[in-house]
């Protein structure tokens, strides 16, 4: 009967494994495979069991793992500072300023003595910014534009800017923002006053700077700016004006009345006449008109007593009645004994002076050569004349 041949139990090596360790006996024709754990495998990764219950050859090593050191242009280590690296081992990078990595910011030292793939440190460079259409750009820097290069935009008058003023260059080789554009400024169009116009029509649209008058119709004045202007804002300067009625104010002139114009409220081209009451002396303009500025041409006129002062000294007589006469008083005139009143027996003070001439007292033979040859009216008591 044959023999098994059989093998010794397969030598362990460091730093290394069998893959296909059998179970039970290693026989005649059985594979033994090798492979490191870390380090390069030097001789043969197989060795079979043989004929003789040897193995084919000796098993291979595994030696020990290192990467040379390495320097990325354009960036700092900021972990793994080496110099020597063994399997395993890790380096972590960081691109300078202006820089950006391409790649994975770390690598690790690999079983073929080589590092995982490298990054590198590419300049951050943002696309060139076309002109602005109507509108100005400005930078310190560029083109090219690099990490945190700026760029800020303004319009031109009567343009306004929609969108960011500046824009800045990322860590992503892109802008922070969209590119802003301009707007021509255009203000609303504005409703016709009641009561009054405006000028210009709006034949084209309002842009900056445009500026609307306003004027109110005959009867009315403006409340509020003459002008408005459409500002940077799109908006205008000031609240549109209103057109308001002019009205004067009522009036009343004391110890006189209106004979003419109806009452309150009065209107432009409204016209007042007064008169004075009896007794009275009317100073000023008995008429008056209401003025576009909501005032009367002139001022009321006012109704004064009218004063006579004292009759004149009445000579070989007396003045029966007041020392100082006012409108509508009367003045008595009397005669001593032995004389008589030719004339002004009796006077009224009126608005415009004594009714008629001083009282005149003459002696009867005075009086009788009077009468014979001038036909003079003879008063021969106060209010009592005969011809």
């Amino acid at each position: 009967c044959s023999t098994v041949v059989k093998c010794e139990e397969p030598p362990k090596i460091k730093n290394g494994q069998i893959t296909n360790l059998p179970i039970g006996s290693v026989t005649f024709g059985t594979v033994i495979t090798y492979q490191c754990l870390r380090g390069s495998l030097i001789g043969n990764a197989s060795i079979v069991c043989d004929i003789s219950g040897e193995y084919s050859s000796l098993p291979p090593n595994c030696t020990d793992i290192s990467c040379p050191n390495v320097i990325l242009d354009n960036s700092i280590k900021t972990q793994g500072f080496g110099p020597k690296y063994n399997y395993g081992d890790t380096i972590t990078f960081a691109c300078n300023n202006d820089y950006r990595i391409n790649g994975s910011k770390t690598v690790i030292c690999g079983s073929d003595n080589q590092w995982s793939p490298l990054p590198t440190c590419q300049r951050i460079i943002c696309a060139n910014v076309p002109n602005l259409e109507n509108g100005r750009k400005k930078s310190d820097n560029g083109p090219p534009y690099n990490f945190k290069d700026t760029i800020y935009f303004t319009c031109e008058g009567g343009y306004r800017l929609i969108g960011s003023h500046s824009i800045t260059c990322n860590v992503n080789d892109e802008w922070s923002s969209e590119l802003p554009t301009c707007k021509r400024i255009v203000c609303p169009d504005v409703k016709d006053l009641e009561n009054g116009k405006k000028t210009p029509r709006p034949d084209s649209p309002y842009f900056f700077n445009g500026i609307i008058s306003f004027a109110c119709d005959a009867g009315y004045r403006l409340v509020g700016k003459q002008t408005i202007t459409c500002n940077e804002n799109e908006e205008w300067s000031s609240e549109l004006p209103t057109c308001e009625r002019i009205i004067c104010p009522d009036v009343v002139v004391k110890n006189g009345s209106k004979i003419c114009g109806h009452g309150a409220p009065y209107y432009m081209n409204d016209i007042l006449h007064f008169i004075c009451n009896t007794g009275y002396t009317m100073m000023g303009s008995n008429t008056i008109t209401c003025q576009e500025d909501g005032h009367w041409s002139s001022e009321p006129p006012s109704c004064m007593v009218f004063s006579c002062g004292t009759p004149d000294i009445l000579h070989n007589g007396k003045i029966i009645g007041y020392r100082v006469y006012n409108t509508i008083q009367i003045a008595y005139a009397v005669c001593d004994k032995g004389y008589y009143l030719q004339r002004g027996g009796i006077q009224e003070c009126l608005a415009s002076g004594w009714s008629e001439y001083s009282a005149v007292c003459v002696s009867k033979y005075m009086l009788l050569y009077l009468i014979l040859f001038n036909k003079i009216p003879v008063c021969i008591q106060v209010s009592v004349c005969v011809c």
